[in-house]
């Protein structure tokens, strides 16, 4: 899907529309094999085809943000923009990024246009709200809220606070949509189970309490009301982690620990069982 000439393509989001119009949302480096946030010449695409035509598929490729980008009164700085998740709300196609505006990673979104794949020319600035034991709080997805929130919720070691992000895919449950909020680079911050209902306004449901090795990436799948949790981990514990929980956030099964520090680990629910996917490679 990604480019014939073998560059770095990486975390793609699906979405299959009912008339087998498949749309996939990923980053790739324009020159070549890089994957790191200063590198600008990689920029986020979406590319479509026709399921029917899957073996042979006419590939149609649409670039929709990169570094130095303007959308609407968003500039994006002189950073990569990374982890295109697409979520489909009222009939249109949302694309929430992790973006750069001001020095400061947040997370953002803009709707893309059906027929052309493009983007429509205004971005949307996610929001994340929480209860403090007085008022509820609504403040900007980025880095420095992210900060303060933790800290009021007593998570005070970490060496830094950046880059938010949530998974490529959503788990529906009633009426909303849940995903799990996690960070790179931060260690000792737990992942935070949200729920959104348009992929820009969002709630925190529960921090995962007990998890302190820190969340730099996440799945969860929903099942017979309890909530499962796959975590990739950084420092000071180096690997994943699987963890169980009911949807009010009680701690349900301690976290089982793998040796395994691979890239976006996965959890679905398959013909009524929960797997946890995740790859392996033995340099770690």
């Amino acid at each position: 899907v990604s480019d014939p000439e073998n560059r770095m393509s990486h975390c793609a989001s699906t979405h299959i529309f009912p008339d087998g119009e498949v749309w996939v949302a990923h980053y790739r480096d324009l020159e070549g094999n890089i994957e790191d946030p200063v590198n600008t010449t990689i920029e986020i695409v979406l590319s479509r085809f026709d399921i029917e035509e899957w073996q042979s598929p006419k590939i149609r490729h649409t670039q929709l943000f990169k570094a130095g980008a303007k959308l609407g009164d968003f500039q994006q700085g002189d950073y990569a923009a990374y982890d295109p998740v697409l979520f489909e709300v009222e009939g249109a196609m949302r694309c929430i990024i992790q973006a750069f505006e001001n020095e400061e990673s947040c997370l953002a979104a803009f709707d893309i246009d059906r027929t052309s794949g493009t983007p429509t020319d205004r971005m949307m600035r996610c929001t994340l709200t929480y209860q403090t034991e007085s008022s509820e709080v609504t403040v900007p997805l980025k880095a420095s809220a992210l900060r303060d929130f933790y800290e009021r919720q007593g998570v005070t070691e970490w060496t830094n606070y950046e880059r938010p992000l949530i998974d490529k895919r959503f788990v529906r449950h009633g009426e909303w949509y849940y995903n799990v909020l996690c960070n790179w680079y931060c260690k000792k911050v737990p992942p935070t189970i949200v729920r959104t209902k348009d992929g820009v306004s969002y709630e925190v449901v529960f921090l995962c309490q007990g998890y302190d090795y820190g969340c730099t990436e996440g799945s969860i799948a929903i099942y017979d009301n309890q909530l499962y949790l796959i975590g990739r981990s950084r420092s000071p514990y180096r690997g994943s982690f699987i963890g169980c929980f009911s949807l009010e956030g009680k701690t349900l099964r301690a976290p089982y620990y793998i040796g395994d520090d691979g890239s976006r680990p996965e959890m679905i629910v398959h013909k009524g069982k929960v797997y946890a996917m995740y790859n392996t490679d033995p340099s770690f």
